[in-house]
């Protein structure tokens, strides 16, 4: 690092994870003895950095970010992308899901979602317009899928996406999803019949519910030389199940 006036330059501040991988962060801001740092311009980058590893999966990344203005109005720019990882989709449902009973307007799960991440966005006057890139090595997957607790299952998925999301927020707004993510291989079970998922279904974030993405996916399976096809479609807080040879 260096110092000329009220300005510091981070030539490089390095990051390890778990795996020894490298997270760096370059660039300058501005500093003051009577003063939180201000006047930033940051760069963050990293190549397949390990960010999760609990029960809501394992998950890799490789961003490319720029980071700006001060800690007051933060604007974050870049890319994303996700080079391997298991998201346990059932799990994360499960902890920001319904609870089996009724619910206000501002109790809904993405309500709880869009809180966690306001909690931790630095302010509300925060903004960014971040894009995450799926490659086909992440797997989303889910056992036992329901809409709601107690209601009828949706069957379970193990699934590869391809495709991007756009994470976006502007200054006192709030968090929005947009995007598509189309089906590379999988495999969809319901009511203990496993199906193959056919390649192009997708799941489409429209910019509403973050948890609740629209969905036309397709499954078959063949018995006996019949096709049986399976067709969840909606959004996973009431989806519909039709299934027909």
């Amino acid at each position: 690092m260096a110092i000329e006036g009220d300005r510091l330059t981070v030539q490089q501040f390095r990051l390890l994870d778990d795996d020894g991988h490298t997270a760096s962060i370059t660039g300058s801001l501005k500093v003051s003895a009577l003063s939180r740092p201000s006047d930033f311009n940051l760069a963050v980058e990293a190549h397949d950095f390990h960010v999760l590893h609990n029960r809501f999966g394992e998950v890799s990344l490789s961003p490319e970010l720029r980071v700006m203005g001060d800690l007051q109005a933060p604007l974050v720019t870049g890319t994303i992308r996700v080079d391997r990882g298991r998201i346990e989709v059932s799990d994360i449902l499960d902890r920001f899901g319904a609870t089996g009973y009724r619910t206000t307007a501002a109790e809904t799960p993405s309500r709880r979602v869009e809180q966690a991440v306001q909690t931790a966005a630095p302010t509300a006057d925060a903004s960014y317009s971040v894009t995450v890139d799926f490659p086909d090595n992440v797997v989303l997957r889910g056992r036992d899928l329901r809409g709601t607790r107690g209601s009828i299952g949706m069957g379970g998925v193990n699934v590869s996406p391809g495709g991007a999301v756009a994470v976006a927020k502007d200054t006192g707004g709030p968090t929005t999803l947009q995007g598509r993510l189309v089906v590379i291989r999988g495999q969809y079970s319901f009511q203990g019949r496993p199906f193959t998922i056919l390649r192009d279904s997708e799941l489409r974030f429209d910019g509403e519910e973050m948890l609740n993405p629209a969905l036309d996916v397709t499954a078959e399976r063949q018995i006996s030389g019949v096709r049986a096809r399976g067709h969840p479609t909606g959004a996973p807080r009431g989806a519909e199940v039709a299934v027909n040879s």
